[in-house]
């Protein structure tokens, strides 16, 4: 606690002097537990949004949603889309692609021709 007041008070003096403050949620490479900030566009199935992510999570997606293939799971935790330019580029892609978010992307394609038919 002591240590956090600390840090409060030298934010104040700081911003006081007339320095500019920092956004912290900014300088963190960290999006979430699950994703670090990257231009990897990734389709989140369990959490149903879309994320710009690093490599890793983009290969570990695309890892987990082959395995579920070839042992033929009817839902998909993710969908590896593409990789853009930068991180700026994916975050554009990101919102214009947040009103078709579908479950479609989520679903096995067997899974999905079955519900196709119905």
């Amino acid at each position: 606690m002591l240590k956090y007041l600390g840090f409060m008070s030298l934010l104040i003096v700081k911003l006081a002097s007339g320095q500019d403050g920092v956004d912290f949620a900014q300088k963190d490479p960290f999006v979430s537990d699950l994703y670090m900030k990257g231009e990897y566009l990734v389709y989140d199935c369990k959490d149903q949004h879309w994320v710009c992510t690093g490599r890793p999570e983009f290969d570990r997606c695309g890892n987990w949603r082959k395995q579920a293939m070839a042992l033929k799971e009817t839902n998909l935790r993710c969908a590896p889309f593409l990789k853009l330019e930068s991180q700026s580029k994916c975050h554009e892609l990101q919102i214009k692609m947040a009103e078709r978010a579908s479950k479609r992307f989520c679903l096995h394609p067997e899974a999905l021709k079955k519900e196709l038919r119905y």
